[in-house]
C-alpha cells in the first residue's frame, strides 16, 4: 500500500487518486493514517456524487418547467428543449414571426401571437414586403 502526506495528497491530489485505482493509497498526518483512499471507495464516492448532480439536474428540470408552464407553454410545447429558446427570444422581444424549417416548431403555429412559418410561407404572407414597407 503507498503512503503520502497530507500535504502531497492536498498538492496533487489527482495523482492521489489515479493511483487508488491501481491499490489503496494511505494518507497520513503527523505519523498517523487520516484516510485510505481505494478503488471500490473511489467509485462508491463517484456514484454517490453522480446520483447528487442527477437529483440536481432533475430539480432543475422540474423548476425549469414548472418556471415555463407559468410562462404560458405547454407540455407539447416542451416537446424539444432545443426549440424552447427560439420560442422564448420570439415572445420576449415581441417577433412576428419565427421563419424555420422546423416541424416541431411549426407545428405550434402561432404560438403566443408569434407566427411559425417556413421562409416561403412567410414571402407569401400578406403585408410583409408591401411596397410602402420597401420605401422607408
Amino acid at each position: 500500500m503507498r503512503s503520502v502526506t497530507k500535504a502531497e495528497a492536498e498538492q496533487d491530489i489527482a495523482a492521489v487518486l489515479d493511483s487508488a485505482a491501481q491499490e489503496p493509497v494511505r494518507i497520513r498526518q503527523a505519523g498517523r493514517d487520516v484516510i485510505i483512499v481505494s478503488a471500490a471507495e473511489f467509485e462508491e464516492a463517484q456514484l454517490l456524487l453522480h446520483k447528487k448532480r442527477m437529483r440536481a439536474l432533475q430539480r432543475a428540470r422540474l423548476r425549469a418547467t414548472a418556471e415555463a408552464k407559468a410562462n404560458g407553454f405547454t407540455e407539447e410545447m416542451l416537446t424539444d428543449p432545443r426549440d424552447d429558446k427560439f420560442l422564448e427570444v420570439a415572445v420576449h422581444g415581441k417577433a412576428d414571426a419565427i421563419l424555420t424549417g422546423d416541424a416541431d416548431l411549426l407545428t405550434l403555429d402561432p404560438f403566443q401571437r408569434v407566427r411559425i412559418v417556413t421562409p416561403q410561407e412567410f414571402l407569401a404572407l400578406p403585408g410583409w414586403f408591401s411596397s410602402e414597407a420597401e420605401g422607408e
